[in-house]
This record gives structure tokens, C-alpha cells and sequence, in this order.
């Protein structure tokens, strides 16, 4: 990812570096727990090309014990795209360019 570093000096110096690359996520993501127990994680794309994540869920982090379902929530509404268990589980997430969805959690 082409990363700008102009400032108020780069127009005094010919030749200076106003830009450089550095290697950075293609998305990023925060979770949250409600007081009711309830989890839901942002995931957005900072790329502009679409792309599939794979989330790693692990259910003892959000105090699920015995597993449950995920509802992707976006644009064109909830609906369920995966299942997780007792241990760690792969869920796939597909985003468009610069896309973002929610995903909540749902205990067994």
C-alpha cells in the first residue's frame, strides 16, 4: 500500500520522499459483547479489490461454551452464513471493494 508522507516541508526540498510503500492488513476489525452477553464484529476492507477473509472464531473468548451461529449483517440484511463449535472455527467472509459488514454471534 502506497502510504503519502507529505507535510508542510515537502515542497522545500527537490527530491525529498513524499510517499512509500509499506505492507498493511487489507481489513480490519473490532468485536464488542453487550451487557446482555451479545457479540458483534466489524470487519471493513481497506483494499479496492474484493476479497475473502477467513475469520478465526474462538468461542471461549466470547464466553460461548457450547458454540453457535453467525448472521452477517450489511446492506442487504441478516442472514445466517456459518456455524462455530466448542473450539476454534474458520468462518469465510467474502467483502467488495471497500466493503464492510457486522457479524453477530448467536450462542447455542
Amino acid at each position: 500500500m502506497t502510504i503519502s508522507r507529505v507535510s508542510i516541508y515537502a515542497g522545500c526540498n527537490r527530491g525529498r520522499v513524499t510517499d512509500y510503500v509499506k505492507k498493511a492488513p487489507s481489513a480490519i476489525a473490532g468485536a464488542w459483547r453487550s451487557p446482555g452477553g451479545k457479540v458483534a464484529v466489524n470487519v471493513a476492507s481497506i483494499v479496492e479489490q474484493p476479497q475473502t477473509l477467513s475469520l478465526q472464531l474462538d468461542p471461549s473468548a466470547y464466553g460461548f461454551r457450547n458454540g453457535g451461529r453467525v448472521f452477517r449483517v450489511d446492506e442487504s440484511g441478516r442472514r445466517a452464513i456459518g456455524e462455530f463449535g466448542r473450539g476454534v472455527s474458520s468462518v469465510p467472509l467474502e467483502l467488495a471493494p471497500l466493503g464492510a459488514a457486522m457479524l453477530e454471534l448467536e450462542a447455542r
